[in-house]
């Protein structure tokens, strides 16, 4: 078997019978985020840890999802293309399910990642227009670094680029109405007058 990926495709919505079956297999999911990526099957069998036996069953289960064509050479090709942030459905359940890890292992990480540590908490209090125009700001670079994430997996060999798993989230609700669930301060309800 062949383990190279084969050509890009154009990029497509998944389907809802897709989305469930992504979202529903974990390992299915990062085998075809992979591929999406255009990592080589060699690569991908390695990182999920897969005889060449299962890696060819999970390529079995794509290809019946309509997601890759496997060749009779052993190739593969991505018939569709996905950009995870067009993906509304899946996205939506992504990251309902995920967030929560990715804010963990930020909040997780040694001391000495300080300096590349990306955290920041804030309250603020703004007009409706200056809420818009915040939430457009964040979608424009947000948008501009996936642009140049791209150009870089391009341009740059794979092994000098480090990956950032990154969420940006809000509420309308005031932090501190949100701490009364948090358990900060659960055991000092009485405060001290002395």
């Amino acid at each position: 078997m062949d383990l190279s990926a084969g050509h890009e495709a154009p990029a497509q919505s998944l389907t809802s019978e897709q989305v469930n079956a992504l979202f529903n297999n974990h390992s299915l999911f990062r085998i075809f985020w992979r591929l999406n990526d255009q990592e080589g099957l060699l690569s991908v069998a390695r990182g999920e840890k897969l005889s060449a036996a299962e890696m060819k069953k999970k390529l079995a289960d794509l290809e019946a999802l309509n997601l890759i064509s496997v060749r009779a050479d052993g190739r593969v090709r991505l018939r569709r293309r996905i950009r995870w942030s067009e993906q509304a459905a899946f996205t939506e359940k992504f990251q309902k399910a995920w967030g929560k890890e990715v804010l963990e292992a930020s909040l997780k990480e040694e001391a000495s990642a300080v300096a590349s540590k990306l955290f920041r908490l804030s309250s603020l209090s703004l007009s409706e227009s200056s809420q818009k125009d915040l939430r457009q700001s964040l979608q424009n670079l947000i948008n501009e670094f996936e642009a140049r994430s791209r150009r870089e997996e391009i341009l740059i060999p794979r092994d000098q680029l480090k990956p950032l798993s990154l969420m940006i989230a809000g509420t309308s609700e005031r932090m501190i109405d949100l701490s009364m669930n948090s358990g900060i301060g659960a055991n000092a309800d009485e405060v001290s007058t002395s």
